[in-house]
């Protein structure tokens, strides 16, 4: 694909420096850049390797671009352009409305116009899928789920009956959303442990991204999710959702009030509500927080919403 700068800061409303009417086809950071791509200075810290770049354009800051001396885009916020400029040139497939010869479609299932369905992919009964969605090789939509528009389910993910997924979800390979995750009570009189039932569903808002456990790695991973187990942790702010991935643990949050944040966690241990504490210093939305946990519970403070100090 081939924009002209141009045409990019016409479409993230941004301020142009130069001929506006270079191609540009791909983007790259500023060392690994080529003739023809747009590459990103994010801080005035590596501002020594502006000069060095083959790049046909830059999106810089301001007070970066007084030296600047090739065409330019400027922002304040030269990391949000990158991540909203990049989304130009994905080079991900988009649905194109097959459906492979090995895949199982229930006849009482709702599958919306231009839908994408993989190999060996499984829709059962009484589901729903959105317009536009892509439903990956060996994927299973379980009965009874509602899947917004705009999806992507990568091969092997898992929804299971019932779940409400919003639109524009991504779900990675290997995410189970809906498995149980209410645990066991302890029958002292009998010696057993008596399973509780996924007697409730798992509802997921729009422009959500769930990763498989474990999936991003490196200690902490933010990123709208709702993966689920018996072990969890959940906060809500607002309409908002977020998961976080910490040590294989995952961690879903969802909407409980507008004015209310809460968290229950099955596991109580400190490290996790740090994190989750430093979360909240970015939220300022919520005039109230709770939390609670089966093992333990512990107080958590965070700052007040605007409404709160009016």
């Amino acid at each position: 694909m081939k924009l002209t700068l141009g045409e990019i800061a016409d479409r993230f409303q941004l301020p142009v420096k130069g001929d506006p009417s270079i191609e540009i086809d791909g983007i790259a950071n500023l060392l690994d850049a080529v003739p023809g791509q747009l590459a990103f200075l994010f801080s005035s810290s590596y501002k020594r390797h502006l000069p060095k770049t083959a790049a046909s354009a830059v999106v810089l800051q301001e007070v970066d671009s007084l030296d600047c001396t090739i065409p330019c885009l400027i922002t304040e916020q030269p990391r949000l352009c990158w991540a909203r400029i990049a989304s130009l040139f994905d080079p991900s497939p988009p649905a194109d409305g097959m459906r492979h010869a090995s895949a199982v479609v229930s006849s009482d299932a709702d599958i919306g116009s231009n839908v994408s369905i993989g190999a060996h992919a499984v829709i059962e009964a009484g589901a729903s899928v959105g317009a536009d969605s892509i439903i990956g090789a060996g994927s299973i939509v379980g009965a009874h789920v509602t899947l917004g528009e705009n999806c992507r389910l990568y091969p092997n993910s898992t929804l299971y009956h019932g779940v409400v997924v919003g639109r524009n979800a991504i779900v990675h390979s290997g995410a189970v959303i809906g498995a149980d995750g209410f645990g066991f009570e302890f029958d002292a009189a009998n010696g057993v442990l008596v399973k509780i039932p996924q007697v409730y569903t798992v509802v997921v808002g729009d422009d959500v991204e769930a990763f498989a456990a474990g999936d991003p790695g490196d200690g902490l991973a933010l990123a709208p999710s709702a993966d689920q187990g018996a072990n969890r942790l959940e906060l809500a702010f607002g309409e908002r959702t977020i998961e976080v991935h910490i040590e294989g643990h995952a961690v879903q949050a969802q909407a409980v009030a507008n004015d209310q944040l809460g968290i229950q966690t099955r596991r109580g241990d400190s490290s996790t509500l740090e994190v989750v504490r430093g979360l909240l210093q970015h939220i300022d939305q919520c005039d109230h927080l709770s939390s609670s946990s089966v093992l333990s519970s512990s107080s958590i403070q965070t700052k007040p919403g605007p409404e709160a100090s009016s």
